[in-house]
């Protein structure tokens, strides 16, 4: 990691969207707070808040790595010397998160049996269908449903599941408490400003 030192741009991770990217390496087995340590305060990145600006950061250059870059894979298909690591077969596996794909059912709502059965159509395969069908508006962000049973082939190849490869679900509820990370990333952050 030393050679990377310093050339690597990444979101700010104490504002929103790497949520579940945080989630796998802070509580990830084989990675966990100590990675999380050299990776925002050893490595000595550049934070950025506007995804889109670092994104193009590293298309001109001014950096070789970047860590929640947006819009990428639509970078790529531009020309720009850009690519993912999503499709690596990383040892740790892939981070698997609902990210914006949380359903919710509010109590009290002025329908309740509506709102069961739109959830259970929503659920079933043909309703899972019908959300990846309209993946093409969401570009790399494109909803992929945890259902193995339909069609991946509108997903990006970067959004797809595949069977029989490695994932770590940090939606599971025992990784939901996000203020221990977030502690951790402050502390690295204000120990970076104090050197």
């Amino acid at each position: 990691m030393p050679k990377w030192k310093g050339k690597y741009v990444s979101q700010d991770p104490t504002s929103t969207g790497l949520g579940g990217g945080l989630q796998f390496m802070y509580y990830h087995p084989e990675l966990g707070p100590e990675f999380m340590k050299r990776l925002f305060g050893d490595m000595q990145p550049v934070f950025g808040r506007d995804r889109r600006q670092i994104t193009d950061w590293l298309a001109q250059g001014r950096y070789s790595l970047c860590v929640g870059c947006r819009e990428s894979t639509k970078a790529k298909n531009q020309g720009l010397p850009v690519d993912e690591l999503d499709n690596v077969d990383w040892k740790e596996g892939l981070e698997l998160t609902t990210g914006g794909g949380s359903m919710s059912l509010i109590k009290g709502g002025p329908n309740p049996n509506a709102a069961k059965v739109f959830i259970n159509w929503f659920l079933s395969r043909r309703g899972q269908i019908a959300l990846q069908k309209y993946s093409d508006l969401y570009g790399e962000d494109a909803p992929n449903s945890r259902r193995m049973d339909i069609p991946k082939d509108m997903l990006m190849p970067t959004s797809r599941l595949i069977a029989g490869k490695k994932y770590f679900d940090v939606s599971d509820p025992k990784y939901a408490d996000m203020t221990p990370m977030f502690n951790l990333i402050k502390d690295v952050i204000k120990g970076r400003e104090t050197k």
